[in-house]
């Protein structure tokens, strides 16, 4: 097998929720025959009751571009593998911080933030950072407005599959596939068999319950503000059939954010895209990668539209 395919755990892994600070997966570069290479490094941020495993299908797909950068795929504090947090400290902000911290550490040049759903809003968060350098920023799936209540509703009842505890293997992997029907098996297998942890009661993939108030941390004004403000080029990808993230809202982006921005659609799919559409996922998150640096490197800015192609 390839070694630059293959993902690297952390020294930090650990097999209990609150026995590491951040567990993270790293995957090494891929070069392309005249052995150049795709910088910055790429942050991937999971969204609620995930873990980084989510990610693991999206980017072996992504890694068959002829080069992809160093990709790194943290577990959000409270989930998979690492340590939990105080129930008062679950918000968007407190674990930006976290992360800023755990990024810092890891490297001191500049990253590209990639964060699917609440995963988003934490890169949206650390965008704003002074103290970590950000080249672009890739939303997906990440809502903008009040999520409604069957929404939260669906996420929460699909999350509980993470407290769960299953006897083997299979049960899990059948849970999920009951909770989100257009998931992609294979992809399911993978995110389950690396996530589960083995504890007195039996396999679990571990999340704290308490991490669910992230989900109430929701001010539609603060996240439009964030994104008016930002100054780094922006992609933004959504599923066809979701209702997080509306057709509506990215027309409200691109009139509203000022930065280079490319939004793109996954068709046949809803808002679990790591999991129901990894091959289109992968694909589509190495074009805006490579939008977001390119406009980044160019020094590309634009008001409204009015200089240069700002929103493709």
């Amino acid at each position: 097998m390839d070694s630059s395919a293959t993902p690297v755990e952390s020294a930090k892994c650990g097999p209990a929720l609150d026995s590491a600070p951040l567990r993270r997966i790293r995957w090494p570069l891929v070069h392309d025959a005249r052995g150049a290479h795709a910088s910055p490094a790429a942050i991937l941020l999971h969204g609620f009751g995930h873990s980084a495993d989510v990610w693991r299908a999206t980017v072996r797909f992504w890694r068959t571009a002829p080069k992809a950068p160093a990709t790194f795929a943290f577990d959000l504090p409270g989930h998979g593998r690492s340590r939990a947090l105080p129930s008062s400290a679950y918000r968007i902000a407190e674990v930006a911080r976290t992360l800023e911290g755990e990024i810092r550490a890891l490297t001191d040049e500049s990253v590209v933030l990639i964060g699917h759903s609440i995963g988003g809003r934490v890169a949206l968060a650390l965008s704003q950072s002074s103290r970590i350098r950000v080249d672009g920023l890739v939303l997906v799936e990440t809502g903008v407005s009040v999520s409604p209540p069957s929404s939260r509703k669906a996420i929460i009842e699909a999350a509980s599959i993470s407290t769960s505890s299953f006897a083997n293997r299979t049960e899990p992997i059948e849970a999920v596939m009951k909770k989100v029907p257009m998931a992609d098996r294979s992809a399911v297998s993978e995110y389950v068999e690396h996530a589960l942890q083995p504890t007195a009661s039996g396999l679990r993939m571990a999340l704290d319950p308490a991490a669910v108030e992230l989900l109430f941390d929701e001010n539609p004004n603060s996240i439009w503000s964030s994104l008016e403000n930002l100054r780094i080029p922006l992609a933004v990808i959504r599923g066809e059939y979701s209702s997080f993230l509306r057709e509506s809202t990215i027309q409200q982006m691109r009139e509203r954010v000022s930065v280079p921005l490319s939004a793109a659609v996954i068709a046949k799919a809803g808002h679990s895209l790591p999991l129901e559409r990894p091959d289109a996922l992968g694909q589509m998150l190495d074009h805006a990668y490579h939008f977001v640096t390119s406009a980044a490197s160019t020094g590309a800015a634009c008001v409204n539209g009015q200089k240069g192609r700002c929103h493709g």
